[in-house]
């Protein structure tokens, strides 16, 4: 699941998506990939790119979680 976060609350969390950076007749790639940790020297680049918010991971659902799955430490656990 995905949560919308002001880029300067953003910082230390994982971005959710893969972001594209676009300079026209000079590259075109990854400027970001998905879970990459914002870090405060990232905020000027993406900034660049365009974003005032951003994307995140909400708390407790990983990479690539599915819709309908739990995490994996609240997964039931066989008693001894």
């Amino acid at each position: 699941m995905l949560k919308k976060v002001k880029l300067n609350k953003a910082i230390g969390l994982a971005i959710g998506h893969d972001m594209t950076k676009v300079v026209p007749g000079k590259f075109k790639g990854p400027a970001f990939r998905r879970g990459h940790i914002i870090r405060e020297e990232d905020l000027p680049e993406l900034r660049l790119m365009g974003k005032e918010h951003i994307y995140i991971h909400r708390r407790g659902r990983g990479i690539g979680a599915r819709r309908g799955s739990r995490p994996a430490d609240s997964q039931s656990r066989i008693q001894p």
